[in-house]
This record gives structure tokens, sequence and C-alpha cells, in this order.
């Protein structure tokens, strides 16, 4: 038995409404934006990066001894060097401790919360940190549409050989090669193909359909689906898609007030779901990975709130305006001026 026993999340206070955005650049139909149901989004203060992010939603979640750090982001400030390794050493955890990153564009969450129950499953150890971090925001390059939804956030669970607030059922996965959004070495900018099927979301329907039909679950048996949100319009699509009760979305939803959170996306909406879900409750994780490739897993509530918080990670908000995002998210720095902050 494999069970997420803690949880705790971090997102940046300071946000901006899309609205400003939208202002300061006039690139996009503001029909187009109201679509995305997503009124603001969160905005990496200066002194934020993922690392930091990572280890403040951590230490919220950390309740006892782990065995093993796995750290999933797409945005590690070091091309090289391990964040899971200075994650460890911020908590103060045992220098035995095993450590690790996972990339695997937005799902690298979902990546690292598979491999700490693996690790708990196989009896490698008895607790497992799993974090998915990310900092999008300091990616999207100015005047791209990315850059309105382009969030940050952090979300970490501890996972062990009990029930805790949820148990694991069943996981499932589904990978191609698909085209559509990536970030090549050297650059700091995240693009997409611009191709139809960026812009139609074929390849998210695609690769959740095809990991959710591996869970063996029946549609009309979720209560809650926890998923990843490039923008709050997602959920209620994908649920569409998948034929799921579209209430099971409700609990789960995010992105309307930071954006798009990557690789900790689906982990803040599933923390949100087990701060609600009720005994017995079925709870289905669906993540997507530009690249392309889906994480699902099948879960049952215990009733067991998990505590992580969500809410009030995602009430703090401090307004910023477009000028002191451009400032804060360093815009108009040369990718050197990301790092340096541990060196």
């Amino acid at each position: 038995m494999t069970g997420l026993i803690s949880a705790g999340v971090a997102v940046p206070a300071t946000r901006i409404a899309l609205a400003d955005i939208l202002r300061a650049w006039r690139n996009v139909p503001e029909q187009v934006v109201r679509r995305l149901g997503v009124g603001g989004r969160a905005v990496p203060g200066p002194d934020v990066d993922t690392i930091t992010l990572a280890a403040e939603a951590a230490q919220r979640a950390l309740t006892s001894r782990v065995d093993a750090v796995f750290l999933g982001t797409q945005t590690n400030p070091y091309a090289t060097r391990s964040a899971a390794a200075i994650v460890a050493d911020m908590l103060g955890l045992s220098p035995h401790v095993f450590v690790t990153d996972l990339q695997c564009a937005d799902k690298s969450g979902t990546a690292a919360l598979l491999s700490a129950i693996a690790w708990v499953s196989s009896g490698l150890g008895e607790r497992a940190l799993a974090i998915g971090a990310d900092t999008l925001a300091l990616h999207a390059a100015p005047g791209d549409p990315f850059e309105y939804t382009a969030g940050a956030g952090a979300a970490a669970f501890v996972v062990g050989a009990e029930d805790g607030a949820a148990t694991v059922v069943r996981a499932a996965s589904a990978a191609t090669d698909t085209p559509d959004r990536y970030r090549l070495d050297g650059e700091r900018h995240i693009r997409g193909t611009g191709s139809a099927m960026t812009a139609t979301g074929v390849g998210l329907e695609q690769h959740v359909k095809l990991a959710f039909g591996r869970l063996g679950v029946a549609a009309e048996e979720v209560g809650h689906l926890a998923v990843s949100q490039p923008d709050a319009a997602t959920p209620a699509r994908i649920a569409k898609v998948l034929g799921v009760p579209g209430e099971s979305t409700g609990a789960g939803l995010v992105a309307d007030r930071i954006g798009d959170a990557g690789s900790a996306s689906a982990l803040l909406s599933l923390a949100r779901v087990l701060d609600r879900a009720g005994s017995g409750d079925t709870v289905v994780l669906l993540s997507y990975g530009a690249g392309a490739s889906s994480d699902a897993v099948l879960m049952r509530a215990t009733g067991n709130a998990i505590g992580s918080g969500t809410d009030r990670e995602l009430d703090r908000a401090i307004s910023v305006d477009y000028p002191t995002a451009v400032r804060y998210e360093r815009r108009y720095a040369g990718h050197e001026r990301l790092t340096g902050t541990y060196e």
C-alpha cells in the first residue's frame, strides 16, 4: 500500500492581471485572452527561482524523515547542477539521501511523483519526497502570447507506505514524438512550433485520452480530476474529451489565479483536491508535457485532508503593474543573469 502522506505548496505572492499585459502589447484579441479564464498570473520576485520555490513547498510538506528527493522541473537555473541536491541541503536532510532531477516538460512534476511512488512501492525506502516546480514566467519572451499565462509555482508531496490522504491504485502513461513547445540548449525562451497542433491542443487531448484509458476506471466514476492547466479553460475541455463529470474539475482549479505553473500545475491541482476530497472519492491525476507525454494516476481519497494550504497561497495576491513584472522577471537581461544565486 502506497499513499500520499502530506503536501506543501509555494506560489509567488506577486501577480499581474492579464489585462495589464494586453494593454502593454495589444498583440492578441481581447476575446481570446478572456477565453483563457485567467484573471492574473504569478510573477516570480527578484529573489525567486525554481529552487527557492521547490525548497519552500518541500519544507511545508515535510513531517518526517525521507529517504529520497525527486525534483521535477523544466526550468532548473543550472544546465547540469542538481537542483534536487541543493533543495535537500537547504532542507537540512541527511547527506545520504538519494536525490535526482527529472525533466519531462510540464509533466516533470508527475514524473517526480511516480518516481517517489515507485521508490516506496519497491521497498527501497519508507518515505520519499516528490516536488514539481517551475518558473515559466522567466522563460516567456516579451510580446509572445505565452507571456499571458506563463506563471510559477511549486508543490511537494511526501509519499509513504501507508494510506495518508489518498491511496495510489494504479498509474499509466502515454508518449509520442509530438513537436509542440520546446526550448533549445542555450536558449532562454520557451517557444512553440506555431503549428495547428499547438494552437488546437490536439497533442494534449490525444495523450491524456491514451493515458486515462489505461487506468481502467469508468469516466462517470471520477469524483475529482486534477490536471495540468496551461490555462483555466483546459480542465473543462479535458473533462469533456474524457467524458468525466464536468463538476469533477472544480476543486482542482488553480490556473484562474496564477496562470500556468508548468511542472507544478497538476500537483497544485492535486493538492487542492486532497484538501477537499471525501472518504472513498475517486481521484484522477492527469498531466501533459510538451514533446509529448502524459501521466495518469488513479487514487482513492481517505477523507483525511492533506492540509496543503493551497488556497492560502492562491489568495495571497499582491498586484504589480507590467513594468514591475518585467523588472522582476529580468525580461531584458541576458540568460547569464538568471543564474548565480548559489555560486
